[in-house]
């Protein structure tokens, strides 16, 4: 989408100043005004389109999978504590986090130095659409199961309150952390997420 938008743009632009050259006098002045008010509105539309597809893309406390550490540091702070994982598990590199002081967690690529994973159980802690953590069920379930689907686990079952979002990502709303991050089918409206995880499904060894 980004692309066809730049490449029409850079069309616009081409004819534009073609016809610039091939116009003189009075007419050509009131020509190239509009021509220019043009070339100006074109370039505030591609930035508004671009803008809105980045604030489309699932993030959680502000950071997105695939963001680098610098990104992580700018915006979360450098007041962390660092642990180093030699084994990778499910993610596909090893790695290392950094862990913040409000409960929020980073995993970032050993290699990549990229974010595989965000995790959060700071209260008022949100994704890209405004759910945060200590949110209800109902207005979790309002905001994302008219946008996504939670998808079937491979393991059998309904994954509730698991969201297959932009990129491949998954964003999971836990309910109760001590259960593991699958949520019980009876979920109620009232229920209060007590974590928020943004990371892959192959991360949580799930494939959809």
């Amino acid at each position: 989408m980004k692309k066809s938008l730049l490449i029409l743009f850079i069309v616009f632009l081409c004819l534009s100043l073609s016809l610039m050259g091939c116009t003189s006098g009075n007419t050509g002045e009131k020509i190239e005004e509009d021509i220019e008010k043009g070339v100006q509105d074109g370039i505030e539309d591609l930035e508004k389109n671009l803008n809105d597809n980045i604030l489309d893309k699932p993030s959680l406390a502000g950071i997105r999978l695939g963001d680098t550490k610098e990104t992580v540091k700018e915006k979360l702070g450098g007041d962390y504590q660092e642990k180093v994982y030699e084994e990778a598990g499910h993610f596909p590199e090893q790695f290392y986090t950094w862990q913040y002081s409000n409960g929020t967690i980073v995993y970032i690529g050993k290699d990549s130095d990229k974010v595989l994973e965000i995790r959060s159980t700071a209260k008022g802690v949100g994704t890209n659409l405004e759910v945060k953590v200590g949110d209800s069920a109902e207005k979790i379930f309002e905001t994302y199961r008219d946008k996504y689907t939670e998808p079937e686990s491979i393991h059998g079952g309904k994954l509730i309150g698991v969201f297959k979002v932009e990129d491949g990502a998954a964003l999971i709303f836990d309910f109760n952390t001590e259960d593991g991050i699958v949520n019980p089918e009876d979920v109620k409206p009232e229920d209060r997420v007590e974590r928020i995880i943004l990371t892959y499904p192959a991360h949580i060894d799930e494939s959809f």
